[in-house]
């Protein structure tokens, strides 16, 4: 009987050592957090507490295991990460549905969190977090006060169609540009917009007079560079403009626009751009080389802006939001097709400015010269320049180098040619005897030799040349003057040989 009763006792004494309770707390090795247990029974949990947190980065788990017992994490506590300056990421399981007030508070290095599952944000919770971003507050439909107050990088919020309720200075001080108050909201709290100095587009989506909040003068106090309301567009459903205009603060906004007012600026936008780059496409290129790319791509351009105006003006297109996607998208491929075109015209303008100095070169190289049969293959290379596509070959330098060699070939004969007459008359009247016939001699037999030379060199360029500049397949012509020799080949029309 002894011996069951300590048996008892002990067993006891066990489990009440080893069992849990609410506000035990513990750390959770694997992920660094310190956890308080909040729920032991039919749910077991626990929230993320305070500890000494120096980290850059840490992951919430979805479950974490104490005493063999497993728990969910479903809050991340009051205070939790207060004032932690080295936190810039934190990743947050879809377990977690609270986050409780001041919990993120002056992290002002938070860049990254996830709050898509979230339901429940308390007051304060990321307040002065000045690195953060971007929010997704898809299931929270209490904002509470101050709650993104001082978030001076904060510029992009997505909120849930079932908000109701933004509180005091919830999102005073951020750079918001554009927010979107769903039909569901039926309370903004004073100063809920408080100097967000880049906000300039608010968009509401109330139908009826009755369903508009009535807000204070300082919900939209200091917005669009401290001009409030009145240096700031409301964007407002068709049909509804004279009901905001009706509406105190409301009707404050400089410009009231409904949708449908909005739709047509936005494709007048468009088409404008379209113009314009249709444009300046025109005005790339003065050749004609280039008018098939103008024509494909003004082409489709036209059907970019002709599928925007279509999807502006569908049923789809119910926001200003959606609008300012689809004219973002419309200008993106608009502007990108023009920068193609651009590009394009630009090697084509490459290629026929390559083409006119080309010509412009053999022009200038073979003034002065009165061979026929050059001349007529001279015109030939121009012929092929003038028609040559960029992928032909030979290429334009190709054709220019070779033909400015032959020219230069054919006038450095003549001028040999010319230099070996003079000689040869010089010495011919040096033998020609006394003074007076040395004198006549001399000047005779310069003048005799030079024409004699320069007939002789003319007549063997000329006969070095090829008879037929069209040539004939298979035609070779070898032009030896001292040491140079140039080597024309002739296949079909007229190639060009390389000089060794």
């Amino acid at each position: 009987m002894r011996k069951t009763l300590f048996l008892f006792l002990a067993l006891t004494l066990s489990a009440g050592l080893w069992a849990q309770s609410a506000g035990d707390q513990f750390v959770d090795k694997t992920s660094g957090l310190r956890f308080e247990i909040t729920a032991v029974g039919e749910t077991n949990t626990v929230k993320v507490i305070r500890n000494d947190y120096a980290g850059t980065s840490y992951t919430v788990p979805a479950t974490v295991t104490y005493q063999s017992k497993t728990f969910t994490v479903t809050t991340i506590g009051d205070g939790a990460f207060f004032n932690c300056n080295a936190l810039q990421s934190i990743t947050l399981s879809a377990s977690v549905t609270t986050i409780k007030y001041n919990a993120f508070k002056t992290c002002k290095a938070l860049q990254s969190i996830d709050l898509s599952h979230v339901t429940t944000i308390e007051y304060a919770a990321f307040d002065q977090c000045k690195a953060l971003q971007s929010i997704d507050l898809s299931h929270v439909t209490t904002i509470e006060s101050s709650v993104f107050n001082g978030c001076t990088a904060l510029q992009f919020v997505t909120l849930s169609e079932n908000l109701t309720t933004i509180e005091t200075s919830a999102f005073s001080n951020c750079i918001l540009q554009s927010i979107t108050l769903p039909a569901s909201v039926t309370t903004i709290g004073e100063k809920a917009f408080f100097n967000c100095l880049h906000l300039t587009d608010v968009t509401v989506a109330w139908t009826e007079a009755a369903k508009i909040p009535t807000i204070d003068e300082n919900v939209f106090r200091n917005i669009a560079n401290s001009q409030g309301p009145s240096g700031a567009t409301l964007h407002v459903p068709d049909g509804t403009k004279m009901l905001y205009q009706a509406a105190a603060v409301w009707n404050t906004f400089d410009t009231i626009i409904e949708l449908a007012e909005y739709k047509a600026a936005a494709i007048a936008e468009i088409k404008q751009l379209a113009t314009d780059a249709k444009t300046a496409i025109d005005a790339a290129s003065p050749y004609k080389a280039a008018d098939a790319i103008k024509l494909d791509y003004k082409a489709k351009i036209d059907l970019i802006v002709e599928a925007a105006i279509e999807a502006i003006n569908s049923d789809e297109a119910t926001t200003v939001a959606r609008v300012d996607e689809l004219r973002s998208l419309a200008v993106l491929r608009i502007n990108g097709r023009k920068e193609e075109a651009l590009t394009a015209i630009a090697k084509i303008n490459e290629f026929e400015d390559a083409k006119v100095q080309a010509i412009a070169d053999i022009t200038n190289a073979r003034q002065g010269i009165q061979n026929e049969n050059l001349n007529n293959w001279i015109e030939a290379a121009i012929s092929d320049i003038q028609h040559g596509a960029p992928d032909a070959t030979p290429g334009i330098d190709e054709i220019k180098e070779e033909i400015l060699n032959l020219i230069n070939f054919f006038k450095e004969g003549k001028a040999e040619g010319e230099t070996t007459g003079d000689a040869a008359g010089y010495q011919r009247g040096l033998a020609e005897g006394d003074s007076i016939g040395y004198a006549r001699g001399k000047a005779e037999g310069i003048e005799e030799g030079k024409a004699a030379g320069k007939a002789e060199g003319l007549a063997e360029a000329k006969a070095a040349l090829p008879t037929d500049p069209e040539g004939t397949a298979g035609h070779t012509v070898t032009i030896t003057k001292g040491e140079k020799t140039l080597i024309l080949v002739n296949p079909d029309k007229v190639t060009y040989g390389k000089q060794e």
